[in-house]
């Protein structure tokens, strides 16, 4: 892994690692990003690919975003723009697999990837990765490499240390035998992990054409944007509130072609007082904006939840396209208990990034004013005090309401979903009598 700070020269480093294999007519290179718009803006990773590739006689397919080598090696550009893309990798063989800013990949979507890190093409097969200083689950992979204070150790850098992953947790060690011998895993089973730390001074070329003007462009972006960018910090956090009452738009009547419905579910651990909620929401999306068409909210013991649930279901259930439900705790129990019976498809929900970075994900959006709230309803003032409350810092209280606002925001503009046609409602009967 490769990276730390803005500047350093990663995009180059994924290009050329890719020829490494060039001459080898077996070998297949895969570069991920998140999304396919960072592979074509210009400037991208295609676009200086085409600076670099056509020296070594690559033909470029600019339909598939491939690169064919005159031995017949090639090398694909390819993205995880949504969660479930990691399943179009089902069954492949990747010998050099090459992820680009990792921290906006899911943590699921990259350990999947690592299944299909294999080859007979004669490659050993590995992963290599750029990043950026970002708080979430790839600092939890550096973690040994990086100080208290954020910075990454120079007494560490560049070691090389073993891991084994167990029951979804890291085990690492100093060397294979030793770790081997503590977890009782077959020596085989063992891969060797590398943190190198990259900064602007890196880059000599960058810096003697632009480096202060660059400098300057980092020190724009914020106090917070800057320590990660420039000083390659991994642990500074946004601080303060997020989210601002005047963003919010209002609506007193709902438009009449709400082109999609969908619900948003969010369930609480346990019942009690100090607990989260368990909420359920009602978004439709018209003309690229989502309007809060209805909230139910309460602290329910499972059966009552399931109870509430049916009852709120058969309230919006026409028009409704999908139901989006966290699959964790009670949440995972409505899914398998009514995934089946359901009139309209339920699907799981896997929040894999904290909910202060997917906040941000969707603060653009709500400053930018594609969010609808309807003040005359009882669950107005809740809702929008919830939100205005969410801070950086956590020291906020209850955050189910965001939560499930984060999820419409995911599925209706960041990543819209593809509907699944379930035209035969005649199951509902069946999962009404399952409650009763």
């Amino acid at each position: 892994m490769y990276g730390g700070a803005a500047g350093g020269g990663k995009t180059y480093a994924i290009l050329l690692e890719a020829l490494r294999y060039h001459k080898n007519p077996l070998a297949r290179v895969t570069i991920f990003r998140r999304k396919m718009v960072d592979l074509k803006n210009q400037g991208g990773l295609w676009d200086e690919s085409k600076k670099i590739f056509p020296h070594f006689g690559a033909i470029a397919n600019n339909a598939d975003f491939r690169w064919k080598f005159p031995s017949g090696a090639e090398v694909e550009f390819a993205h995880l723009n949504h969660e479930d893309d990691k399943r179009n990798y089902d069954g492949a063989q990747i010998p050099i697999i090459l992820f680009d800013e990792l921290t906006h990949f899911t943590e699921t979507q990259f350990w999947y990837l690592f299944s299909r890190s294999r080859s007979d093409s004669g490659i050993r097969p590995y992963i290599r990765a750029t990043c950026n200083p970002e708080p979430n689950w790839v600092l939890d992979m550096i973690e040994w490499y990086v100080d208290d204070a954020g910075y990454a150790r120079a007494d560490r850098a560049c070691t090389v240390r073993y891991f084994i992953r167990q029951n979804d947790r890291l085990v690492w060690g100093d060397t294979p035998n030793n770790l081997s011998v503590r977890t009782g895993c077959d020596i085989s089973d063992i891969k060797s992990f590398q943190f190198i730390p990259a900064s602007l001074e890196d880059n000599k070329i960058l810096m003697e054409k632009s480096g202060k003007e660059y400098v300057g462009s980092l020190k724009v972006a914020g106090e917070v944007e800057s320590k990660r960018l420039l000083e390659g910090n991994w642990r500074v956090k946004k601080e303060g509130k997020i989210f601002k009452m005047e963003w919010f738009q209002i609506y007193t009547r709902l438009p009449i072609d709400i082109d999609y419905k969908i619900m948003t579910v969010d369930t609480a651990q346990k019942e009690k007082e100090s607990n989260d909620y368990s909420v359920m929401q009602v978004w439709g999306r018209w003309n690229k904006k989502i309007y809060l068409i209805d909230q139910l909210r309460g602290k329910y013991n499972y059966p009552d939840l399931k109870l509430m649930f049916v009852s709120f279901l058969s309230k919006h259930r026409n028009g409704l396209h999908q139901i989006f439900i966290e699959d964790k705790v009670s949440g995972t129990a409505l899914i398998q208990d009514l995934q089946r019976e359901s009139p309209v498809p339920i699907l799981s929900v896997q929040r894999n990034k904290d909910k202060y970075t997917r906040a941000y994900d969707c603060q653009n959006y709500v400053s930018s004013g594609f969010v609808f709230l309807n003040p005359l309803t009882d669950y107005y003032t809740d809702f929008i005090s919830e939100l205005i409350s969410f801070s950086a810092d956590g020291l906020h209280g209850h955050d189910d309401q965001a939560d499930c606002m984060f999820d419409a925001i995911e599925k209706l503009l960041i990543n819209p979903s593809k509907p699944i046609d379930r035209s035969n409602n005649s199951q509902y009967s069946n999962l009404m009598s399952i409650i009763v």
